[in-house]
């Protein structure tokens, strides 16, 4: 997980926001102040590929092209 903190001007809104297509969580504590949490690429169950990705293996796996539609 990466996280950022950034001073955005045009950020006038308090909350949280999910990006669900970057895995990326937004938090305005304040308005302007804006922490950024990366969480990185979704973790799929080993075998759920079939392009053969996944070298080695320890149960939950990484595929670097994404989901697959199989």
């Amino acid at each position: 997980m990466k996280v950022s903190l950034s001073f955005l001007w045009y950020d006038l809104w308090v909350g949280a926001f999910w990006d669900r297509a970057r895995r990326v969580l937004y938090v305005c504590p304040l308005p302007c102040v804006v922490l950024r949490f990366e969480f990185g690429p979704k973790p799929l169950k080993c075998g759920a590929c079939s392009r053969g990705d996944h070298n080695d293996c320890s149960g939950w796996c990484f595929c670097p092209k994404g989901p697959c539609d199989e």
